[in-house]
Parts: C-alpha cells; structure tokens; sequence
C-alpha cells in the first residue's frame, strides 16, 4: 500500500464533512476530536513562539539593544486583549454575542474581560 497524496479536494472535502457533522450534531463533532492531535498543534504553535522568541532575543543581544528587546510572544497576547476590548467595533462580537444572549457563554465573559486586563497591566 503506498502513501497518498493530501490534495486540496481531499482537505475540503474532510473540512466540509467535519463543519456538517458539527452542525448536526455539535456534542458529537466535539467528542471525535482527536485530543493529541490538537494538544501537538497547541504545543508546536507554542514551541514555535518561544523559538521565535529566542531566536529575536540573541539577534537584539548581538546587536547590542536586549534592553529594548520586546517578546513577539508579548506582541500577541496585547493585540488579542486589544482584539477582546474592541470586540463591539469588530468582528468578535459578531460571531461571540449571540451566544451571550443565550447565555451559555455569559459567564466566559468576566473571564476574558479579567485576562484581558492584566495582559494590560502586565504591558
């Protein structure tokens, strides 16, 4: 048996598979999720940021300037909190209140209103 090629058709045909079992049947569609496979994307994208990180950090100590080195990783986490305070001026709210009034994520609200605030502080 030899190795198949991933092709476009392929890759969308299994995204539009997994969005129509998602909207028939969304607790299932939850429960087939392959927890290691998203758990190994989660840390690569992590490992990537740190790495990426390092890598920025030795090149501003080569150059001389750590002490105006800013983590991307920082980068991120200000332009996602300024993302969620702007949330009635952009898309957010868009797809995330509907859900508020229905109110099954209304308590998920306070939650990302604190992280936000102390990646604020935290700048």
């Amino acid at each position: 048996m030899g190795v198949e090629e991933i092709t476009n058709s392929t890759i969308l045909n299994s995204l539009e598979s997994g969005i129509n079992q998602f909207a028939l049947d969304p607790l299932a569609a939850i429960k087939s999720i392959d927890i290691q496979s998203v758990l190994l994307v989660g840390v690569s994208i992590l490992f990537l940021v740190f790495l990426v990180d390092l890598i920025a950090y030795f090149f501003a100590l080569y150059k001389g300037t750590e002490e105006e080195f800013t983590p991307y990783s920082r980068s991120i986490a200000v332009m996602a909190a300024d993302a969620w305070d702007n949330r009635q001026q952009n898309e957010i709210s868009y797809y995330y209140d509907p859900y508020v009034r229905s109110r099954s994520l209304e308590g998920f609200t306070p939650i990302l209103d604190s992280i936000s605030k102390a990646v604020k502080e935290w700048q």
